[in-house]
C-alpha cells in the first residue's frame, strides 16, 4: 500500500540534499558556517509555519520534531536570550505582514474561483469552496449532481490543486453520465485546455456524444475509444478543417433562420452542443425537427419527432434517389435570405 506523502519530511530531505550538493561544490566549512546555519534556521522556521491545519498524523509528529530542532539551532546561533526574544518579535511582525498579504491574495483567488465556477454553471458552492481553501489542503474536490430527466443523472466533480504560492486553480473537471433507461454509464475527465472555458452543460453534451465549439475549434468525444483510465479520446476540428455551421444548417429551410435573434440563439445552442428544436416549412405545412452539429462530416444530424435520425432528403420529404446537390443547398440558403460563399 502506498504511504501518504509527508510534506514536511519531503521539504527537509530537499534541504539536506542541497547541503550535500553544496559540500561537493564548496567545502564542509561552508555548511557549518554561521551564515549558512542562519539560512537553514530561517528555512526550517518557515516550514513550521507553512504547514498548518490539514496535517496527517505523521506530519504532525514531523512538525513537532522540526520545531524542537529549530529551537536548538536558535539557542546555538543566538545564545543571548534577549537577542533571541528580539529576533522572535521581529519575525512575528514579519509574519503579520506576510499573512496580511497572503490573506488578500487568498481572498482574490477565492473570488476568482467563485466567478469561474459560476460561469461554468455551478452555483451554491461558495461556502464549501471557502471551507476547503481555509483548511489549506493541497488538493480537494467539490461534487455536484443533477438529473437531466427522470432517467439520466449527471455527476460532476471539480478538482482543485494548490500552487507553490498558496493559490488554487481548477485542475480538472470529472463528469459521469448515468443513463438508467439505456443501462449505460459514461465518464470523462476534462484536463488542460479542454476544460478551459467549458461549462457544465457543454461537458454534459460532450459526454452525450455531441460536439462543442470552444474558442477556435470544435471538440467531440470518441465514445468508442476509451483508455484504461476511462477517458475518451478527444477529437479536435480546428478552423482550417473547414466546418461552416451556418452553411450546414442552411441545408434545411429553417424558419428560425429568418429571424436574426432566433438565428443567433440557434447557432449558439448548436455551438454549445445542444440538440436544437427547429421548424421547417414543407409543402405548405410546418414540420418539427431537432438538429445537432456534426463537424467531423461538415454537416448536421437531423432527428424527427420520434427522435429517429433522418437524412436531409427525408426531412425535406423528397423521393428516394433524388440527390441533394450543392446547387440545391445554395438555393435553399438564398431562399432563407442567407449568403453562402
Amino acid at each position: 500500500m502506498k504511504q501518504p506523502l509527508n510534506r514536511i519530511e519531503n521539504d527537509v530531505e530537499s534541504w539536506l540534499a542541497k547541503e550535500q550538493r553544496f559540500t561537493k561544490l564548496f567545502s564542509a566549512a561552508v555548511i557549518k558556517s554561521r551564515d549558512f546555519q542562519k539560512e537553514k534556521l530561517d528555512h526550517f522556521k518557515n516550514l513550521s509555519h507553512k504547514y498548518r491545519g490539514d496535517l496527517s498524523q505523521d506530519e504532525r509528529i514531523s512538525i513537532r520534531v522540526l520545531r524542537q530542532q529549530t529551537r536548538q539551532m536558535e539557542r546555538q546561533l543566538y545564545p543571548n536570550l534577549i537577542v533571541r526574544l528580539a529576533r522572535r518579535a521581529f519575525r512575528a511582525s514579519q509574519r503579520v505582514v506576510k499573512n496580511f498579504a497572503a490573506n488578500r491574495r487568498q481572498t482574490a483567488n477565492q473570488r476568482q474561483l467563485e466567478s469561474r465556477i459560476t460561469a461554468m454553471g455551478f452555483t451554491g458552492m461558495s461556502s464549501k469552496l471557502a471551507e476547503q481553501i481555509a483548511e489549506g489542503k493541497q488538493q480537494f474536490g467539490l461534487p455536484v449532481s443533477y438529473y437531466k430527466n427522470e432517467n439520466e443523472r449527471v455527476d460532476f466533480e471539480l478538482s482543485f490543486s494548490r500552487s507553490a504560492d498558496g493559490t488554487y486553480r481548477i485542475a480538472d473537471l470529472k463528469v459521469s453520465l448515468d443513463d438508467q433507461k439505456a443501462g449505460q454509464q459514461r465518464q470523462h475527465s476534462f484536463t488542460g485546455d479542454h476544460k478551459d472555458g467549458l461549462t457544465a452543460a457543454q461537458a454534459s453534451n460532450l459526454l452525450a456524444g455531441r460536439a462543442v465549439k470552444t474558442q477556435d475549434k470544435w471538440i467531440q468525444l470518441d465514445l468508442n475509444d476509451v483508455n484504461a483510465q476511462g477517458k475518451h479520446r478527444v477529437k479536435e476540428f480546428h478552423q482550417g478543417y473547414g466546418y461552416d455551421l451556418l452553411k450546414a444548417v442552411s441545408q434545411l429551410p429553417i424558419k428560425e433562420l429568418k429571424n436574426q435573434q432566433q438565428k443567433q440563439q440557434l447557432l449558439e445552442g448548436l455551438q454549445s452542443g445542444e440538440k436544437q428544436n427547429v421548424t421547417i416549412r414543407i409543402n405548405g405545412k410546418d414540420r418539427y425537427l431537432s438538429i445537432e452539429a456534426n463537424p467531423q462530416f461538415k454537416t448536421i444530424n437531423i432527428y424527427d419527432q420520434q427522435n429517429q435520425k433522418i437524412s436531409v432528403n427525408q426531412a425535406l420529404e423528397r423521393q428516394p434517389g433524388i440527390r441533394n446537390t450543392q446547387t440545391q443547398v445554395i438555393r435553399l440558403a438564398k431562399k432563407n435570405g442567407i449568403s453562402v460563399s
